[in-house]
């Protein structure tokens, strides 16, 4: 077996192809497993296939496929002006009844953020005052927002997170990913 050592910068643009590949097999060695070595895990997990053991989709088509599970990362991508931030905000709102939820979103305004979320909650254009106030007192400690508008650096990304982490948010949305100083 390779010993394992910590690789830096310098160590791995000086690495040929084969190097590379010699040092990363060392690594990649330690996720190697067996059934019978995972077989209490795999079980239960096999049980479970198939069945949706998260928060359900809005869509009772879907109710007992599709969730959101803890863990996953999901990726929304489209063209401008498709509606992938209104999807969003939509399924924000729904889950807020499962759990709470954090909103990063630096496309707009909070207060069309807020906008969109009423005539989403309501179906309505022009909601009223009262169903304001109701939104409000729904979404109180169920859906927290970033106030910002515009780029913010990936440490302020992971910063908001964190946060977010810290008031016990199961889902969070970071809209938009290309407004967060990811260069690569």
């Amino acid at each position: 077996m390779i010993p394992v050592t910590r690789l830096n910068d310098r160590d791995v643009r000086d690495l040929s192809a084969g190097e590379l590949a010699e040092r990363l097999s060392a690594f990649e060695d330690m996720r190697l497993t067996q059934m019978s070595d995972e077989r209490e895990d795999l079980w239960k997990a096999i049980q479970q296939s198939g069945e949706n053991i998260g928060a359900p989709m809005p869509w009772s088509l879907f109710s007992d496929v599709w969730g959101w599970r803890s863990g996953e990362l999901t990726l929304l991508a489209g063209p401008n002006n498709s509606g992938k931030s209104s999807l969003m905000s939509f399924m924000a709102l729904h889950f807020s009844q499962y759990g709470k939820v954090g909103m990063m979103s630096l496309e707009e305004p909070f207060t069309e953020q807020v906008r969109r979320l009423l005539q989403q909650a309501w179906g309505e254009i022009e909601p009223n005052r009262s169903q304001f106030e109701r939104l409000c007192d729904f979404t109180q400690d169920r859906i927290y927002h970033y106030q910002h508008h515009g780029m913010v650096q990936a440490p302020r990304v992971y910063g908001c997170l964190d946060a977010f982490r810290k008031r016990d948010c199961e889902l969070v949305i970071i809209d938009n990913l290309q407004k967060c100083g990811v260069t690569e």
